[in-house]
């Protein structure tokens, strides 16, 4: 079996582990984009944020961003999932999937 990496700064890293700095800041201007972020984690969450501000103009067939800065970073240093089963009926399986995901 292949070893799995711990740490995002190990080479080949799949997924953030906790502690690693996800922070960022997305500056906008009317003719240009800057992200800058301390590691490959936070340049993922802040091209996320940035293609969430990309919005399409049918009319004028071109793409338009609202000029803006954000600078985000978590508020706590672990990632949470609620699972609803008292509203929700989900069978063990889909629960046990659930459960094996976490660690991503």
């Amino acid at each position: 079996a292949a070893r799995r990496p711990r740490r995002a700064d190990d080479a080949g890293a799949l997924y953030p582990a906790l502690g690693d700095d996800e922070s960022y800041k997305l500056r906008i201007t009317a003719t240009s984009a800057t992200l800058k972020a301390r590691t490959v984690w936070g340049a993922l969450r802040g091209l996320e944020t940035f293609s969430q501000l990309v919005a399409y103009n049918f009319d004028t067939a071109t793409y338009q961003v609202v000029a803006c800065t954000i600078q985000d970073a978590p508020r706590y240093p672990h990632r949470g999932l609620m699972v609803d089963s008292g509203r929700h009926f989900l069978p063990v399986a889909t629960l046990l999937h659930v459960v094996d995901a976490l660690p991503f």
